[in-house]
């Protein structure tokens, strides 16, 4: 049936709200961290949480072209879960990291530097390039050939060192108890909540501060994923 005047009217105004409702949720749709670009509301969590991976890789490869020193992260993985297939001490420490970032504190951490290059080469340009080290201090950590390694190549290089215990009561044994005797260490356990390990890293950022590492520019937060590194990211999901 043709429609009538009351219903191009009633129309009309179901559009006009449809189109108001439209670009309220427009204007309120969250962004992604750092990236500069809206969240498509079609993406998965997974898909979110590789564009976030990918400009964190990019603002690592930022801070080295333009020679910022950084606080590197070394750290031992640790336990699989198996139900989620993450690392619990990456998991941690990647808190630890995103929130240092967030206050313009420049780190690395290995998952952030890329795979482009020979995996000790990787790690010695983060030693080496760093003004800080902090040294994450586990069981596992202790036992780790490479972590011994890269705990050694800092003491070699005179490197100051921060480190972060994750467990109350433990005294770390081995290298890295012998190197990190004596040093001011910051408690960091991964059972945490937000707003302890807020305060946690408040201590940890003090410290790096102290000895010798500085915000990174304010536009680095801005940076935009490169054509090339928007490739790695699809074909990573």
């Amino acid at each position: 049936a043709p429609a009538t005047d009351t219903d191009t009217a009633t129309a009309t105004a179901t559009d006009t709200a449809t189109a108001t409702a439209t670009a309220t949720e427009t204007a309120t749709k969250p962004r992604a961290p750092h990236s500069g670009g809206e969240v498509a509301p079609e993406e998965t969590k997974a898909e979110v949480e590789a564009r976030s991976m990918a400009v964190y890789r990019e603002l690592t490869k930022l801070m080295s072209q333009r020679g910022i020193k950084w606080a590197m992260m070394s750290y031992c993985w640790g336990e699989l879960d198996e139900e989620t297939k993450t690392w619990d001490m990456q998991e941690m420490v990647l808190r630890v990291y995103k929130e240092l970032i967030r206050r313009r504190i420049p780190v690395w951490m290995d998952i952030m530097g890329g795979v482009a290059m020979d995996v000790n080469e990787m790690m010695s340009a983060a030693v080496d390039n760093a003004a800080v080290v902090v040294p994450v201090l586990t069981k596992a950590y202790e036992k780790s050939v490479s972590c011994k390694m890269e705990i050694g190549f800092t003491k070699e290089l005179a490197k100051p060192m921060a480190p972060i215990r994750t467990e109350k009561g433990h005294t770390p044994k081995g290298p890295a108890g012998l190197i990190t005797a004596g040093l001011e260490w910051t408690l960091v356990e991964p059972s945490m909540s937000d707003t302890e390990l807020w305060g946690a890293v408040d201590e940890l950022e003090r410290k790096l501060m102290a000895k010798g590492v500085q915000r990174f520019p304010k536009e680095l937060l801005n940076v935009q994923l490169d054509e090339g590194e928007e490739q790695e990211r699809q074909r990573q999901l």
